[in-house]
């Protein structure tokens, strides 16, 4: 999927194939998201979207074993990415 396909399918707003869970959705949430689509044989759950379409990202925890390794890392940025 393109990026300019994505913003079109964002642009739709959600429907019955067509799911937005916001970046602080828990797994019970996109577990029953995943259901409902699977009943309805199939669609798209766009993670990290608002229910408005806003795009919001996604963000996690970083266990710390990983966090201190990052640190020492020379290029923060380009690892993110």
């Amino acid at each position: 999927m393109t990026e300019e396909e994505l913003r079109a399918l964002i642009g739709r707003g959600e429907d019955q194939r067509t799911e937005f869970n916001a970046a602080e959705a828990d797994t019970s949430d996109i577990a029953r998201a995943i259901v409902a689509m699977a009943n309805r044989g199939g669609g798209s759950i766009l993670l990290g979207v608002g229910d408005d379409g806003e795009l919001l990202g996604l963000w996690y925890a970083q266990p710390r074993q990983i966090t201190r390794h990052i640190r020492t890392m020379p290029d923060l940025a380009a690892w993110r990415q």
